[in-house]
């Protein structure tokens, strides 16, 4: 059911009341030391009201934040402004987007990414796979579903909390009610305002949301291009494992690796002994990323990435050449049998 102006506007605002508490949580910290190690351009997919985006603002970063609505927009605009930074908002799909900028970190907060279905989550990896620098990071936040509870969701109301809202000064009370499988929660909300002459406004919405569990994600970041950084469970660094409450995914793109092992390949004939070739892998690295490469790896990697076009690219050379090599050094991928 489409909704008018003056109802977004207001959910949006009621959405932010929901998240009051989360002002300044661990996931903004956690966001923020990515930032700090990668630099920017940042781009936040989901942005919402602009809860970590203008935090990363604030810390000098260039940001852009997209998002499907509008009204959210609008008030993190206003954050921007109280804030006194400035972000570039943009209105727009997460499975459809399009920038003339590479990012080194592009991030996906607060569990938005469950929001895509399995279908759309591919769309969404491949415009972060073309919109990615070739030092750049993928960062998701996301919750892991915890099978004990999704046997509960059997669509009960749960009360879950009443305040007042301090921009109209009236008492706000939201509920809930869920239901879960193994693949994902249908969640409904409903926000009851107590209005000045003593009757109740009620105004709510659905969101499905779609699981990723850890075998999975590391499944799809890998199938998608790209190669799983860091995996942790927790804000603390701790490994994710089948209990862990967090999914915190940091990714790169695969092709860089595996760009980088075909050209050490092509440049140092098997004759090379593998001290050299080492040394050689850590000079073509330099300016791309920081990372050990291993070579039947890397090599693999691209055979599976350009041949079976996960990238949408007619050639492995044009693949090359985007995130940043030669015309020469793409070349030579050619002579290597």
């Amino acid at each position: 059911m489409a909704r008018t102006p003056q109802e977004a506007e207001r959910l949006a605002a009621l959405y932010d009341l929901d998240c009051a508490p989360l002002e300044g949580a661990d996931d903004v910290e956690w966001f923020g030391g990515l930032a700090r190690r990668t630099g920017g351009p940042i781009l936040e997919l989901g942005c919402g009201t602009g809860r970590i985006t203008v935090p990363l603002a604030q810390d000098g970063h260039h940001i852009v934040g997209l998002d499907w609505s509008a009204a959210m927009l609008e008030r993190a605009e206003r954050r921007a402004r109280r804030a006194n930074v400035e972000v570039r908002w943009v209105e727009g799909d997460m499975r459809a987007f399009s920038f003339d900028e590479a990012f080194g970190l592009i991030l996906i907060g607060f569990n938005s990414f469950l929001m895509l279905t399995p279908d759309d989550r591919w769309a969404c990896l491949a415009r972060v796979r073309e919109h990615l620098g070739p030092r750049g990071r993928f960062a998701v936040d996301v919750f892991q579903p915890d099978p004990e509870l999704i046997v509960g969701k059997d669509g009960g109301v749960v009360d879950e909390w009443e305040r007042v809202d301090p921009e109209t000064g009236r008492a706000v009370r939201k509920l809930s009610s869920s239901r879960a499988n193994v693949d994902g929660v249908i969640y409904r909300m409903w926000y009851d305002e107590t209005q000045p002459d003593g009757t109740v406004r009620r105004i709510g919405g659905i969101t499905s949301l779609h699981y990723v569990y850890r075998r999975e994600s590391e499944l799809l970041f890998t199938e998608a291009g790209f190669e799983i950084e860091s995996l942790h469970g927790d804000y603390d660094g701790n490994p994710a494992g089948p209990s862990s409450r967090k999914l915190l995914i940091v990714a790169f793109l695969a092709l860089v690796a595996a760009a980088i092992g075909w050209v050490v390949a092509t440049r140092f004939k098997s004759g090379s002994s593998g001290t050299s070739a080492w040394h050689a892998t850590a000079e073509v690295t330099q300016p791309l990323v920081a990372t050990s490469v291993n070579l039947i790896q890397a090599q693999r990697l691209i055979r599976r990435i350009c041949k079976d076009c996960k990238f949408e690219h007619p050639t492995p050379v044009e693949a090359l050449v985007e995130i940043g090599f030669s015309p020469e050094d793409a070349g030579k991928i050619k002579t290597y049998k």
